[in-house]
């Protein structure tokens, strides 16, 4: 994740150097723009990377497992992340 990431900004620092040298528009708009597109990125990142609960936090205790039952017989297992 990081490194697509890492790729994305130089990908968008290329293309704006490539606007700002070679284009009549307006840079503060450009640059708004640009660094709103960077700061949404990293949010989205930050909240993907740090709420997804991963394998290794069943051996953590961070989970529990639910188990459903129909009469005795057990019908479905979640587990759920504390």
């Amino acid at each position: 994740m990081i490194i697509i990431g890492i790729i994305a900004i130089l990908i968008g620092s290329i293309l704006f150097a490539k606007v700002f040298v070679e284009s009549d528009y307006d840079i503060p708009i450009t640059v708004t723009a640009y660094f709103g597109g960077m700061i949404t990125a990293f949010g989205m990142w930050c909240i993907n990377s740090f709420k997804s609960p991963k394998a290794i936090d069943v051996y953590r205790d961070k989970t529990t497992l639910q188990i459903t039952y129909k009469g005795n017989t057990p019908i479905d297992t979640t587990v759920v992340y504390k």
